[in-house]
């Protein structure tokens, strides 16, 4: 049976047309599943068909001057027990019209022809007007990869395979034995201040992965017809055709051809890998981690995917043995909308079984990833740069949105000389729908649950503070130490002090001398004096030697050491009543949540309601009570790990005038102000728990329609990148 699209129904009588396969078709045989089939290239238009022995049969003798129904009897008289019947010749007819490979006298008309050129003209000039996605050819590189192909067709080769085989698995196993490395230091790839870097290394591994598809099809004997470049959101990207490998013969060829790409980009990511565990910090190391996460996660996260026209498409389409999947879903998608929307009749698909459930599933699929991909794009073109990122976007809508509606509505008022729409269906459809998505909206609540990003804190924090002023000499605990009350924690010393106490020990004694040599000469008076100068330096000497003590900081409390980089205090000049660290118990802890500005209006009576909290790294749902909500919003950050430069959840921006060496709450601010929620666990509930561990908060308190919500949640995430770009 043939395999294609759907088509519509045409105007001429089918049975006395004389049909005529269209200039520029090639043939070829080939086996399919164990059965021979017959492969039509369209080699203006770089697309293949694939149609069955009878089929073949019946088209062949289309030649213009037999009739449809003469070259049905012909070929069923030529295969009595294989021939079709009339009706899959009809759809058969019709579909090679549609399609382009077949023509008709009314076809061959100056106005049908006229027609097709200004479609044809007015595709290439909307193509060159989307600022989007714009494809500019540049040459032909075959010449080059047939000079090339003699010195490097080594590179497919089992040899080359079993090459690849050990480097990548080299490169995955020392990634995996320091993945707690990789993984935290992977963070800085994608911060803002490299993308310049990330970009760079992309282009050069698009150009190695285009490459390779390229040197492959050669290899086996394609012609590389163009290469050039696409701009994506004015991101160049470079490409090369290689639909040529459609005629080889051979599955296992075309396949190769189509992961020739991933293959090369997997295989250098394998290489960075090992040398980015054999370097040492610093900048080299950066770029081979940048290369390992760019030629591994990208490729597979987008070449991989069947539902963009991407290598993993091919392979999907090699796999399952039916070309042009993309346009059968089309074709699906478009009769769906055809029947239930216009109420137009279409013609049956002649696929059957599991392919028919395929072309639907990968039709449906790739419509919703299409209407993603170009929401996408449309606001990643608006927030590309300033003023002209909105620009773009507002093209890109144009383009995508407006004409499209424009053809539509345009379509329901004249119709079409061949065929009228039922707009009394259309109408019906669209109020239905509008009016159900208004019910839902309206009507259905929304998640009552208000979620937001939480820390686990101590409370109460006792802070040591040194009571006396001194330079740190030596530091007796570190961070996470267990201390009691009265435990030594730092010493200090004073040299200036203990100078001091020293000279005033000794004019006590030079004194007490004084007194009893007053004393054995009976002189009262002068006995009396020295008494007065021993009390008094005793006094000083007793407040120094306080002062002494004090020089030796202490625990206030049982609990865990906090603090940052203690052992840095050494050396330092502490002055009375600065803070040294703090001490707190894990019996005592709280939650500190950050409320986005949108729920803040949902929190005035939250206080002493219940709550959910889930810890990262921990099964269990834990419970607490909200202790209070402070009343103002706030763009500080309490803690670095809420910050998105650390691996946190929420966007933060860097204060102006910031440098490194301040702290996370000083050198950044969240992007969006929230409002700081602080909730009381019970004992048992806390104590699994540490210090500094993310978790989720989630609050019942939200009263809203789930239009409203998903409105506001919408708007809320595009206003956000609009202002951050724009500043508008």
């Amino acid at each position: 049976m043939v395999e294609r699209p759907a088509a519509d129904a045409t105007t001429f009588e089918i049975g006395e047309a004389r049909l005529r396969l269209r200039d520029g078709l090639r043939f070829s045989l080939r086996q399919n599943d164990g059965a021979p089939c017959l492969f039509i290239e369209d080699e203006s238009q770089m697309l293949f068909y694939r149609l069955g022995l009878a089929e073949y049969t019946f088209i062949s003798l289309l030649d213009g001057t037999r009739t449809v129904a003469t070259a049905l009897s012909t070929a069923c008289s030529a295969s009595p027990g294989d021939g079709l019947t009339e009706h899959e010749a009809t759809e058969l007819c019709h579909w090679l019209v549609e399609a382009g490979l077949a023509e008709t006298p009314s076809s061959r008309s100056a106005r049908r022809i006229l027609q097709a050129e200004e479609s044809a003209s007015k595709a290439w000039f909307a193509q060159w007007l989307n600022p989007i996605s714009l494809r500019i050819p540049l040459f032909s590189p075959d010449r080059l990869l047939t000079r090339l192909e003699p010195y490097l067709r080594w590179l497919v080769s089992w040899p080359a395979f079993f090459l690849w085989l050990v480097v990548c698995g080299m490169g995955a196993l020392s990634v995996m034995m320091e993945w707690s490395r990789f993984s935290s230091a992977s963070l800085e790839v994608f911060s803002r201040d490299h993308f310049v870097y990330l970009g760079v290394t992309w282009l050069l591994l698009k150009g190695i992965h285009e490459f390779a598809h390229a040197f492959v099809c050669k290899r086996f004997g394609g012609r590389v017809g163009a290469c050039g470049m696409v701009l994506l959101l004015l991101v160049p990207l470079p490409y090369v055709d290689v639909s040529s490998a459609w005629r080889f013969t051979s599955k296992r060829q075309r396949i190769l051809v189509s992961a020739a790409g991933m293959l090369a980009e997997l295989f250098v990511a394998a290489m960075a890998a090992l040398v980015w565990s054999r370097a040492d910090a610093g900048v080299f190391s950066y770029h081979a981690k940048n290369v390992v996460l760019t030629a591994s996660l990208h490729t597979l996260l987008f070449n991989l995917n069947p539902l963009m026209r991407f290598d993993g498409y091919h392979i999907l389409v090699d796999t399952v043995g039916l070309p042009n999947l993309g346009r059968h879903g089309q074709a699906f998608v478009r009769d769906l909308g055809r029947r239930f929307l216009l109420g137009l009749p279409t013609s049956r698909s002649t696929l059957g079984g599991w392919r028919r459930i395929l072309v639907a599933g990968y039709g449906i699929g790739a419509a919703c990833w299409k209407i993603l991909l170009t929401i996408t794009l449309t606001v990643g073109a608006a927030n590309l740069l300033p003023g002209v990122g909105l620009l773009l976007a507002s093209v890109g809508m144009v383009l995508w949105l407006a004409l499209p509606t424009i053809q539509l509505i345009r379509y329901l008022v004249e119709g079409t000389p061949y065929e009228q729409p039922n707009r009394r269906r259309f109408a019906t459809v669209v109020a239905g729908l509008t009016a159900s998505l208004i019910i839902i909206g309206t009507v259905l609540p929304a998640p009552t649950v208000i979620s937001a990003p939480c820390l686990v804190e101590y409370e109460p924090i006792h802070v040591i503070r040194a009571e006396a002023s001194g330079f740190v000499r030596e530091v007796l605990v570190e961070p996470g130490n267990v201390v009691r009350l009265g435990d030594p924690l730092v010493r200090l010393e004073n040299a200036e002090q203990t100078a001091r106490l020293s000279d005033l020990e000794c004019q006590l004694t030079a004194a007490n001398l004084r007194a009893n040599e007053q004393l054995e000469k009976l002189n009262s008076a002068a006995y009396q004096a020295a008494q007065a100068a021993i009390s008094a330096l005793e006094q000083q000497v007793n407040e120094l030697r306080q002062q002494q003590r004090q020089l030796t900081v202490r625990s206030a409390a049982t609990g865990v050491v906090i603090g940052d980089d203690l052992q840095d205090l050494s050396g330092s000049f502490l002055q009375a009543g600065m803070e040294v660290l703090s001490i707190a118990t894990e019996e005592e802890k709280e939650v500190v949540a950050l409320v986005t500005q949108r729920d803040a209006q949902y929190l005035s009576a939250a206080v002493g309601r219940p709550v959910d909290i889930r810890i990262r790294g921990s099964l269990a749902k834990g419970h607490g009570t909200v202790r209070s909500v402070e009343p103002r919003l706030q763009n500080e950050v309490p803690h670095y790990a809420f910050a998105g430069t650390y691996g946190g959840p929420l966007d933060v921006i860097r204060r102006q005038g910031a440098d490194n060496e301040q702290d996370a709450g000083e050198a950044w601010m969240l992007l969006e102000p929230r409002v700081v929620v602080r909730v009381s666990v019970e004992e048992s509930v806390g104590r699994p728990w540490r210090a500094g561990q993310m978790g989720l908060m989630q609050l019942r308190a939200r009263t809203q329609s789930l239009g409203a919500y998903l409105t506001d949640r919408a708007w809320g995430w595009f206003s956000s990148k609009i202002r951050l770009t724009h500043g508008i």
